[in-house]
C-alpha cells in the first residue's frame, strides 16, 4: 500500500503562493489501519506536544470540535507559547474519505514562528500492489 503524505496547498489557499511538496512510503499494513493511526491528530502533531530543541522548548496543546478531526467541516487548533509569543494555527478538514483520504488546510493566517498556511493529505493507493 502506499500512503503519500502530500503539503497541498489549493489555488484558493490564497496565501499558499502554489508551493507543493510530494513524499510517498510505501507501507506494509492494510489501508483501514494506517488511515485509522493518521486520522488522530494527536499522531500526525506528537512532535509538537513533547519538549524539544526544535520546537525550542515550547509545547503545542490541541483542542477539537465535536467532530475530532473526523468528519468534513472539523476544527482542529493547536495553540502554544514560544519565547513569551502566542502561538496558534487553526485546521478545518477539507475530505474525509475513510480508509483512503484525508484532506485539511489552515484557517485564516497561523500564528507561527517557521510556517504559513497550508493543506495536507494523506491517500492511500493500492493500484500498483493489485
Amino acid at each position: 500500500m502506499m500512503a503519500p503524505t502530500t503539503p497541498s496547498p489549493r489555488a484558493d489557499c490564497g496565501t499558499c503562493g502554489g508551493r507543493r511538496s510530494l513524499s510517498t512510503i510505501d507501507l506494509l499494513a492494510p489501508p483501514q489501519q494506517v488511515f485509522a493511526f493518521l486520522d488522530d491528530t494527536t499522531v500526525v502533531g506528537a512532535h509538537m506536544q513533547k519538549r524539544s530543541l526544535m520546537m525550542l522548548g515550547a509545547t503545542m496543546r490541541y483542542d477539537v470540535d465535536a467532530g475530532n478531526g473526523q468528519v468534513v467541516g472539523s476544527i482542529v487548533k493547536m495553540r502554544g507559547k514560544v519565547l513569551g509569543m502566542e502561538l496558534l494555527v487553526e485546521e478545518i478538514i477539507t475530505e474525509w474519505h475513510p480508509p483512503w483520504r484525508k484532506s485539511w488546510q489552515t484557517l485564516d493566517r497561523p500564528k507561527f514562528l517557521v510556517i504559513d498556511s497550508y493543506g495536507l493529505r494523506h491517500q492511500a493507493d493500492l493500484g500498483r500492489h493489485r
